[in-house]
């Protein structure tokens, strides 16, 4: 009898699951309804004021029915934060169309962190569209075949959460007549691979990508004795290591690549910040910069003199002018060269009255100014 009872009570608790599934459907087709209201009036993607109503009238009936406040208030703001990515996305979407004949050049070959996040790109924004892709033996080349019109769109790493800024990446933003449309982050999982079983003992030479190297260079430091050989990419390191069938050859590289190149996993992940990131940039001869009030970046490489405290001036800009930095890497030269050069990143569009300012006043102080890129992002402001 028991029993009985406690599978009815399971059964109305089943219900009420389905309600909330369904509900919770319901709620995501009106945040896509809304969102085509908000672009048709060029309103903006947030609106905080009912964000903050939202969660304040949630919290009065929480504590009408004597639920945890607490408890209620983050399950609505991860419904609140799903409206906003699912909103996000249909903008993208909306931007970031794409061509059956339009090619993507990336760092390859396949099994590259470049092709893993070109793929992770374009499955998120054209699902339904196989993309035509083209490999690339060094950065200058992914770049040089968007800009001789071989491709339509080039991808770049630009940051990384442990090796920092790829310094190589913005000298060719820098020198490039491309521009940055949208951006993309994939996780790192840096494995250590072999083409037959071996033991770290045996292992002489290992085989990566010199970022690669520079991330794991904690876990490298405890096998002093191995040798390191520089790769154009990680897949070619892959490559030369299946070639090889050697005991005595290792390569960093990923899970992927592993099954593309029937590499055998010595070590699942070599990184001890497990959290590690790599940002890539989307590169087109187009702007995406239509102003639509959503969450943008602006994206500037300059060069301001060493000698004055222009640098420290244009913060306090920034700041006053309540501007958000989302990123930014300065490169000081040695004491023959007289200038800073700066990549900065903005968490705004460029024609709003703040940015234009700062644009007004940069202009006058620097001795090079480039807009590499003001594009739609899913990096909300503080």
């Amino acid at each position: 009898m028991k029993n009985i009872n406690l599978l009815k009570i399971r059964e109305k608790i089943n219900i009420i699951d389905m309600k909330i599934i369904k509900y919770i459907y319901e709620r995501r087709k009106l945040s896509k309804k809304i969102i085509k209201i908000k672009k048709k009036n060029n309103l903006f993607l947030r609106d905080q004021k009912r964000e903050i109503e939202v969660i304040k009238n949630i919290s009065k009936k929480s504590k009408k029915y004597k639920l945890n406040n607490n408890f209620i208030k983050q399950i609505f703001k991860k419904i609140i934060k799903d409206s906003i990515i699912l909103q996000q996305k249909y903008l993208n979407k909306n931007i970031c169309k794409y061509d059956k004949k339009d090619k993507f050049s990336f760092l390859g070959p396949l099994g590259s962190y470049s092709y893993l996040a070109i793929c992770k790109y374009i499955n998120l924004y054209n699902k339904k569209k196989n993309m035509k892709l083209k490999s690339c033996k060094n950065f200058l080349e992914v770049i040089k075949n968007t800009e001789e019109d071989k491709s339509s769109y080039s991808i770049i790493p630009i940051e990384n959460s442990n090796s920092g800024f790829i310094h190589e990446s913005i000298n060719l933003l820098k020198n490039s007549t491309l521009k940055v449309i949208s951006e993309i982050e994939i996780k790192i999982k840096h494995c250590l691979l072999t083409a037959k079983n071996t033991d770290y003992l045996l292992i002489k030479k290992i085989y990566s990508h010199y970022q690669p190297i520079k991330q794991c260079k904690s876990f490298l430091s405890n096998f002093p004795h191995w040798k390191i050989k520089k790769s154009k990419s990680t897949s070619e390191a892959m490559k030369k290591v299946l070639k090889k069938q050697s005991n005595h050859c290792a390569v960093i590289g990923n899970k992927e690549g592993s099954i593309i190149y029937n590499l055998k996993i010595l070590n699942k992940n070599l990184l001890y910040n497990k959290n590690n990131i790599t940002r890539f940039l989307i590169l087109s001869k187009k702007n995406n910069d239509k102003y639509i009030k959503g969450n943008f970046k602006t994206i500037l490489i300059f060069s301001i003199l060493k000698k004055t405290n222009s640098f420290v001036k244009l913060l306090i800009l920034i700041n006053n002018l309540k501007l958000e930095i989302n990123a930014l890497k300065k490169y000081v030269y040695k004491k023959k060269v007289s200038y800073i050069l700066c990549y900065l990143e903005i968490l705004e569009h460029e024609k709003t009255k703040n940015m234009q300012y700062m644009l007004y006043i940069l202009k006058k102080k620097s001795i090079f100014l480039k807009k590499i890129g003001c594009y739609i992002t899913n990096k909300n402001k503080n």
